[in-house]
């Protein structure tokens, strides 16, 4: 899953998940790579979280060719009057997060050299 529409009040946001938020992920926290991303959220999840939902809805209004109309403050300010912690939506991030980081329910396709370069299925370990 890379799209998915969090809903906090009476605002939605188009969330991407891909290639694209990762790299605005990693810049923006200063992540050396994937595994420091992770590390840094494990560390502190009270701030990672709001800072991924941010990252990932500013990177859906790049997508869709419109300008970032909230700010850091506005996500963290609205998940909190919508539950905090238990914000049903930012359990949907986090599980769509996490999938999109382990490849979960991602097919994976690999050119395989003895098809000249036709798609093949990758197995999974």
């Amino acid at each position: 899953m890379n799209r998915l529409t969090l809903t906090f009040g009476t605002k939605e946001y188009d969330c991407r998940l891909g290639l694209g938020f990762l790299n605005r992920a990693l810049k923006n926290t200063e992540s050396d790579d994937v595994q420091d991303l992770m590390n840094k959220f494990a560390a502190n999840p009270f701030e990672m979280l709001p800072v991924l939902i941010f990252e990932s809805a500013s990177h859906g209004c790049y997508r869709n060719k419109k300008e970032v109309y909230f700010t850091l403050e506005d996500i963290t300010n609205e998940i909190d009057d919508a539950g905090g912690w238990k914000a049903v939506d930012l359990m949907v991030f986090m599980e769509a997060f996490k999938n999109s980081i382990s490849n979960e329910d991602v097919p994976v396709e690999k050119p395989d050299p003895s098809t000249r370069g036709e798609k093949v299925v990758a197995k999974k370990k």
